[in-house]
């Protein structure tokens, strides 16, 4: 039975045309650059002794602190600020609401575009 690790590995030495031939120091820092920008596997080839997968570390997952959070939910605000102007009547849209508060016996339903 194979692991999920294994069963990931054996996929991408499938999907690759040929390996990758490494026959110097050069050869494996221009590869490893290329793993890292392009986030793929590659099965490589070390002078012909043997082929191993060469693929990216998993990238950390960054959390982010409490005055991060904050900092991104107010820009994320401030972006959105605006974003219905021009297709919804804000005045009237706030009567809709306030008659709808006084109203209780059925479902408010928002009239927002003119039918």
């Amino acid at each position: 039975m194979l692991d999920q690790e294994q069963g990931t590995d054996m996929a991408v030495a499938a999907t690759q045309p040929e390996p990758v031939e490494i026959a110097s120091i050069e050869d494996l820092q221009r590869v490893v650059r290329e793993v890292q920008a392009d986030r793929t596997s590659v099965v490589v080839r070390v002078l012909d002794e043997g082929e191993v997968i060469l693929k990216p570390a998993p990238r950390r997952r960054t959390h982010l602190t409490r005055e991060e959070r904050k900092r991104r939910d107010m820009e994320v605000s401030i972006s959105a600020a605006g974003g219905w102007a021009g297709l919804v009547d804000g005045e009237a849209l706030k009567q809709q609401i306030r008659e709808a508060r006084g109203q209780r016996s059925h479902p408010w339903e928002a009239k927002l575009f003119d039918e």
